[in-house]
């Protein structure tokens, strides 16, 4: 595989990854959590789910020990990372289902929702498919956790 960066083009040796099933699992889990907890949420109901901030911190930790991981051992065997392949393989693998859905989200909007709801999606779509949703919300002063109601 084709190093790109700092040493130049190179082959290395990616490492075997370990695919371990019962985490992939729970990080599922954790996202049903989220989606209870805004379905919940679209009903103003309120119970045991109403919190749903530890199925995202769930979901985030576990997926940045998965992320992480084959980083860490890339590094350990072979001296060096090659993040250029690593960006192109997230993309390759996470953009065609992100796509997939952001239409789906955007063709609903237009359709469905009320007046002027669909120009903000739209705009919040750009963000999402090129990845700056967070810097966009943050820039914008909206930080995700004032984009719920809590009660």
């Amino acid at each position: 595989m084709p190093v790109h960066g700092v040493g130049g083009d190179t082959t290395v040796a990616r490492p075997a990854s370990t695919h371990v099933a019962a985490l992939d699992g729970l990080r599922g889990a954790a996202v049903v959590g989220v989606i209870v907890f805004h379905l919940a949420s679209l009903q103003h109901a309120q119970g045991p789910l109403s919190g749903g901030w530890l199925g995202v911190d769930v979901f985030f930790t576990l997926s940045g020990y998965l992320i992480t991981s084959p980083l860490l051992a890339e590094l350990g065997q072979c001296g060096r990372l090659d993040l250029v392949g690593f960006w192109r393989r997230r993309v390759r693998r996470l953009q065609p289902a992100a796509l997939v859905a952001i239409t789906v989200i955007v063709v609903t909007a237009v359709w469905w929702s009320p007046g002027g709801t669909a120009d903000s999606v739209r705009g919040q779509a750009l963000t999402a498919i090129t990845g700056l949703a967070n810097w966009h919300q943050l820039w914008a002063h909206r930080p995700y956790a004032a984009t719920v109601t809590l009660r």
